[in-house]
């Protein structure tokens, strides 16, 4: 899908641009030197001080125009229990099958357009061994979360695409 710009004028292909927090949050902030020091790192999982563990997933949104999904690669953080049982069925085709795990929002989007993200409830709901989980925010109140509920507008996602292409990523 192509959409014109508001923000820059330009058209742009949306169908696979999704916003990706390469980081938690909280590992982003630290410098190189204490990432390693602190924080066991790969794409998809990280222990930060050997206490708090997290998880990369996928907030799935609707595009209200045409429903196609859009996502935003995000983090949460979730309880050391459950990290073993994920590491656990890491290669499992029926993960999708476990019942969510409740975990805590790891990525702040860094834009005026929501209120803090970071620290909002949310689950962890594994999928299959080929994909990340999705990350389901559960503050119905937070305006992120009532658009992945309701759907988001096509015009908005190239707004927080431009955005977040400025340099406001979490890298």
């Amino acid at each position: 899908m192509k959409k014109k710009c508001s923000s820059c004028g330009e058209t742009h292909d949306v169908e696979n641009m999704d916003i990706v927090f390469d980081y938690p949050h909280e590992m982003s902030k630290m410098p190189e030197d204490m990432r390693k020091e602190r924080c066991a790192y790969t794409p998809d999982i990280c222990v930060i001080d050997m206490e708090r563990y997290l998880v990369r997933g996928v907030v799935h949104l609707t595009v209200q125009e045409d429903q196609r999904y859009w996502g935003i690669g995000a983090w949460a953080q979730i309880s050391e229990k459950n990290f073993l049982r994920y590491k656990e069925l890491w290669s499992d085709d029926k993960q999708g099958l476990e019942p969510p795990f409740k975990a805590t929002f790891a990525s702040e989007m860094p834009l005026d357009d929501y209120a803090s993200t970071l620290g909002m409830s949310c689950e962890v709901q594994l999928t299959d061994n080929s994909s990340r989980p999705k990350i389901i925010l559960t503050d119905n109140n937070h305006a992120l979360a009532v658009e992945q509920r309701d759907g988001i507008p096509s015009e908005k996602v190239l707004h927080l695409i431009h955005r977040f292409m400025e340099g406001f990523s979490d890298t």
